[in-house]
C-alpha cells in the first residue's frame, strides 16, 4: 500500500505542461524591428527655450500633438508657430536630431485636446520622408490590446514605454463591460459606486458598442490605458503592439505620487482615439 500523501506528492512533483501565452501576448519575430521603425515618426516640440511636448507625423509636412502643448502655460493663448520647432531623431543627449520649423497651425480643435502643425523643410531643404509617416488605426481597438508608447517624457531623449494595455476601450461590447466590472470587483472592496460611474460613462449601446465619454477627463472620448509614460508625454502616439498602427494620442494622466488612485478607473491614462483624430482631420 502506498504511504499516505504519496498520490499528492506524485501529482505535485509531476512536470508541468507548457502553456503558451495568450494570443494577445504573442508577437511576431519582427516586432522589435517594427517598434524601432515606429519611433522615426515621433518628435519633440520645442520653442522659446523650453520643451512643449511630444508629437507625431501624420503626413510628410503635418505633425499631430495636443492643443495644450502649443498653448502658453499661464495665459492659455496659442504660442506663435514661428517660435516652435519640431525635432525628430532626438534619441541621445549628444544627438539632437533633425529640426523643422513650424509654419502654421492647420487645426486647433475646440472640442478635443488636439492640434495639427504644418512644418517646413529642415536643414538641406527637405521634409521628412514618407516612410516616417505613422498610420492611424481604422479598426476598433479591443479591451486588453497590448500597446507601447514612444515619447519625450520630461523633455528627455526619446524613451519607450512598453508593456502597456488598453483597460477601457473607447468602443466596448457588452461582454467587455462585464469583464471590466468583474475586474473592478477584484480591485475594490466596495466597487458599487465606481461600477455605476463606468456604466454611466459608457452609456447605452449604439450599433452594438458602448462608447466611453469619460467624466474623469472633462467628458472627452477616450481609450483608458495603463502604460509607462511620464510628464511631457502629452501628444505621444500610442501604438498597437500587433499592428504598429497608432490607436490614439496620449493627452492626460493621473497623479502617480502618494495620492495615486486605488482603482484602474481613477488611475488610467487618457488617449484620444484614432477614430476621433480621423474625424478632426476630415473637418
Amino acid at each position: 500500500r502506498a504511504p499516505a500523501g504519496a498520490a499528492e506528492h506524485s501529482q505535485a512533483s509531476a512536470p508541468q505542461r507548457y502553456r503558451p501565452p495568450p494570443a494577445s501576448l504573442r508577437f511576431s519575430a519582427d516586432t522589435p524591428k517594427r517598434m524601432l521603425h515606429a519611433r522615426r515618426g515621433v518628435a519633440a516640440i520645442e520653442g522659446n527655450g523650453r520643451f512643449h511636448g511630444t508629437g507625431f507625423l501624420i503626413d510628410v509636412d503635418l505633425v499631430a500633438t495636443c492643443r495644450h502643448c502649443v498653448q502658453d502655460h499661464e495665459t492659455r493663448a496659442l504660442v506663435r508657430p514661428s517660435h516652435l520647432v519640431v525635432r525628430f531623431d532626438h534619441v541621445e543627449n549628444d544627438a539632437r536630431g533633425r529640426a523643422y520649423p513650424v509654419l502654421e497651425f492647420t487645426r486647433v480643435s475646440e472640442s478635443h485636446d488636439f492640434a495639427v502643425l504644418r512644418i517646413g523643410p529642415g536643414k538641406g531643404g527637405a521634409l521628412p520622408t514618407p516612410e516616417r509617416v505613422l498610420p492611424l488605426a481604422t479598426d476598433r481597438t479591443a479591451l486588453d490590446t497590448p500597446i507601447y508608447i514612444w515619447s519625450h517624457d520630461l523633455g528627455r531623449p526619446m524613451t519607450l514605454g512598453d508593456g502597456g494595455r488598453v483597460v477601457f476601450p473607447f468602443r466596448a461590447t457588452s461582454r467587455d463591460l462585464h469583464r471590466i466590472e468583474n475586474r473592478l470587483r477584484i480591485e475594490l472592496a466596495h466597487p458599487g459606486a465606481v461600477i455605476t460611474d463606468v456604466r454611466q460613462a459608457y452609456g447605452p449601446a449604439t450599433a452594438g458598442f458602448h462608447r466611453l465619454i469619460s467624466p474623469i477627463w472633462a467628458s472627452q472620448p477616450i481609450h483608458g490605458i495603463e502604460a509607462h509614460a511620464d510628464h511631457g508625454s502629452s501628444g505621444a502616439p500610442v501604438f498597437n503592439k500587433h499592428t504598429h498602427e497608432v490607436i490614439g494620442m496620449l493627452f492626460a494622466g493621473p497623479d502617480r505620487g502618494p495620492h495615486a488612485a486605488a482603482s484602474s478607473w481613477h488611475g488610467h491614462q487618457a488617449v484620444l482615439p484614432a477614430a476621433i483624430i480621423h474625424t478632426e482631420l476630415a473637418r
